[in-house]
């Protein structure tokens, strides 16, 4: 059997990649994308890429002011709103409004005028002490000064309702 010459488009055909197919690919492939970067420029890339992921530093603290926690007309909703959330699961359990205001009037200006500003920790960290705050104290409240049974359990029923309602609203609506 004879091999004759044959053509690029029948060397395709047969399943051969030749030089010309490639070249004629890419620059096809550059036509519709752009300009490829460089080697050079690829490099320079990952380089500032990888640093910039590893080395990340956050942007320096603002000193020259209060911190956003410490503002009352920003407090205010927040407090309207977990009293709202608050009050029921507290009457439920058989507090009278002011004890069951006083709870959480106890513990929401420390926890947004004293412990978010002051402390040095991530958001969850934060949060996560904040609301073990206000449960202790809040059943030290309901224990101690109303004498009611089952304080932890209640505490920890209307902080957990108005932690869970607090962040669905703010994902859903975006406040408090």
């Amino acid at each position: 059997m004879s091999r004759g010459i044959t053509s690029p488009a029948s060397r395709a055909s047969e399943g051969v990649v030749t030089i010309a197919a490639v070249t004629s690919a890419i620059r096809a492939i550059r036509s519709l994308i752009g300009r490829a970067p460089s080697s050079r420029e690829a490099q320079s890339y990952r380089k500032a890429s990888t640093q910039s992921f590893w080395n990340y530093q956050r942007p320096p603290r603002r000193r020259d002011g209060p911190p956003a926690m410490t503002d009352p007309l920003a407090w205010l909703p927040v407090f309207a709103f977990t009293q709202l959330v608050e009050l029921p699961v507290y009457r439920r359990a058989g507090c009278s409004w002011w004890g069951a205001f006083a709870a959480s009037a106890i513990t929401h200006p420390v926890l947004w005028f004293a412990l978010f500003p002051l402390v040095r920790a991530g958001y969850a960290e934060k949060v996560l002490a904040a609301e073990v705050f206000a449960v202790l104290v809040e059943a030290l409240w309901r224990r101690v000064a109303l004498k009611r049974p089952r304080a932890l359990a209640w505490s920890l029923a209307a902080n957990g309702f108005s932690f869970g309602l607090g962040t669905l609203s703010r994902y859903r609506f975006g406040w408090p």
